[in-house]
């Protein structure tokens, strides 16, 4: 029974660790004023970069690559909506689209229509774990540094943040390169850690997922942490339950389990949350 629970116990780690790197990523973008639905496609190109690059260059330079691709599509991200001002989600959902079709395409571009999926070599499991130091690292960050300091201000009031001569600009495609980098590690932890190949879609709206982590934890990287191990949680009863057979409950409400509890906390917590107030928002130094 021990033993059995210890598992369980560690599932519920493993599978809540990319939720943790990405929904913390996220959190930075939004004390920004930076809204964090472009994770989902984050966390895709991440997931797809890492098995590629390890497969020509070995395991490390599959982490350096999902980091790196993350960055650049965050970076892109950026470049739309701080500097030509296009709508946040709009812009985030086109852009997740994209990582959905890119993926697939470049996908079977290197590695043609196979059957079975290129394979790497999978890295110890216990790497994932290192996703739960990024906790007491983000709060230091955002709450502990002048850089955090002055993020927080820039989501709060970009203008009163740019007339004390803090470069919102500078800090907010800083943000979301942090967003990208570890939302792009988050995805390499779902293919090259936990099953050393891509899938299309390997990401399955985890992006989502970690975003309702941030609102759940109402922008606190406790909170945060809190929220995205609450979801692994589900995820991690639904796939015991599943290796249980549990026949009393359909299979398919079972793998729903995590999105139904996704949905619950946006419902319940979504009305009371506060988000920056500069959230979404495009700045212009011109106005006033």
């Amino acid at each position: 029974m021990l033993s059995t629970a210890g598992a369980f116990v560690a599932a519920a780690f493993r599978v809540s660790a990319p939720l943790v790197a990405a929904a913390l990523g996220g959190l930075v973008a939004e004390l920004g004023g930076l809204i964090s639905f472009g994770m989902e496609g984050f966390m895709l190109v991440g997931a797809f970069a890492a098995v590629a690059a390890a497969h020509a260059h070995g395991t490390a330079a599959g982490f350096v690559a999902a980091a790196l691709a993350g960055t650049v599509l965050a970076l892109l991200h950026g470049a739309l909506v701080i500097g030509l001002g296009t709508d946040q989600v709009v812009t985030a959902v086109a852009l997740n689209l994209f990582a959905t079709g890119f993926t697939s395409y470049a996908n079977t571009l290197l590695y043609g229509l196979a059957t079975e999926p290129v394979r790497v070599t999978v890295p110890p499991g216990w790497i994932v774990y290192l996703a739960y130091p990024l906790v007491p690292a983000v709060w230091f960050l955002v709450q502990r540094t002048s850089w955090g300091l002055a993020l927080r201000a820039v989501g709060e009031d970009p203008h009163a943040a740019h007339a004390a001569g803090i470069s919102v600009r500078a800090h907010r495609f800083a943000a979301l390169a942090v967003a990208g980098a570890l939302a792009g590690l988050a995805g390499s932890m779902l293919s090259l850690v936990a099953v050393g190949q891509f899938a299309e879609n390997i990401s399955a709206g985890r992006g989502f997922i970690a975003y309702s982590a941030i609102v759940f934890g109402r922008w606190t990287p406790l909170g945060t942490a809190g929220g995205a191990m609450l979801f692994g949680l589900a995820e991690a009863i639904q796939l015991s339950l599943q290796a249980l057979g549990v026949t009393l409950v359909p299979y398919q409400l079972l793998v729903a389990l995590p999105y139904l509890v996704t949905l619950a906390v946006l419902v319940v917590f979504a009305g009371r949350a506060s988000w920056p107030s500069a959230s979404g928002l495009f700045f212009d130094p011109e106005e006033r």
